[in-house]
């Protein structure tokens, strides 16, 4: 499972950065210079959110990735991590109380992972307020 997502989710953070990078420049090409303040402040989020995709892909997903791997060999180490879903994270849970490798492992794994995931969190709400933005302007 582990080789999989070190394979999915590069390739999901590059396209979302494609394609939000995309967005701002594609905003930036149909609303030329000068800027009103509202189209300015959208042109800024979506360039804010551009770029924590390319530090989601660039910087957190591969140190997340490398940290993953690393639990993985200590939990194989163990004789543990072959069940997934909540099994898995159970014998995890009771294998950390009294393996202090495991339990430095799953630190810096959660540590990573929450990086990573307040990054795409705030890609997604900069995206959903171009959303809002866009949605506005619509005359039906």
């Amino acid at each position: 499972m582990g080789r999989l997502r070190g394979k999915v989710f590069p390739a999901c953070f590059a396209l979302n950065a494609a394609c939000t990078a995309a967005s701002a420049a594609a905003f930036a090409w149909l609303h030329r210079p000068p800027w009103p303040p509202a189209e300015r402040r959208q042109l800024a989020v979506l360039l804010v959110a551009a770029g924590y995709d390319l530090a989601n892909l660039l910087i957190f997903t591969p140190r997340t990735l490398e940290a993953m791997r690393e639990r993985h060999k200590v939990e194989r180490s163990l004789g543990i991590g072959g069940d997934g879903s909540f099994v898995g994270w159970r014998q995890n849970a009771r294998a950390a109380r009294s393996s202090s490798t495991l339990a430095a492992e799953n630190a810096r794994f959660w540590v990573a992972h929450s990086f990573s995931a307040v990054a795409l969190v705030i890609s997604a709400a900069g995206l959903f307020s171009h959303f809002c933005y866009l949605s506005g302007k619509i005359v039906i």
